[in-house]
């Protein structure tokens, strides 16, 4: 699986509809793995945190479009430096997400900063 760029993961499977909105689910995937990380190793620990504070930030409303490349950065590095697979497996939701709604999630942070410009 691996050398297509799979994963056989946890065996989890997350059923959505067409109305929920990617960048709400983006949020609580992020959340997630912040709970769930042990918090032994550094980049699984500062990781998870990071991308979730980003992914709060971003269906809060106060996302940064730099945000994105940011979360695709800090994932790679805890993929290849994260002590055990809980830190590695973060890589293919969360690219997943971004690879197929990156465009409605980035569309959620202009769409907030013109409103915040207008207001």
């Amino acid at each position: 699986m691996k050398s297509i760029g799979g994963a056989l993961g946890s065996g989890a499977v997350v059923v959505m509809n067409s109305s929920v909105s990617m960048v709400h689910a983006l949020e609580v995937s992020m959340r997630f793995f912040a709970e769930e990380s042990c918090g032994q190793c550094f980049a699984c620990r500062y990781g998870t945190r990071q991308l979730a504070y980003m992914a709060n930030h971003i269906d809060s409303g106060e996302g940064k479009p730099e945000y994105l490349q940011l979360m695709r950065e800090t994932v790679e590095a805890m993929y290849d430096t994260a002590f055990c697979p809980f830190g590695q497996s973060i890589r293919l939701p969360l690219l997943t997400l971004l690879d197929y709604f990156g465009d409605e999630i980035a569309a959620s942070i202009t769409q907030q900063q013109y409103l915040t410009e207008v207001m």
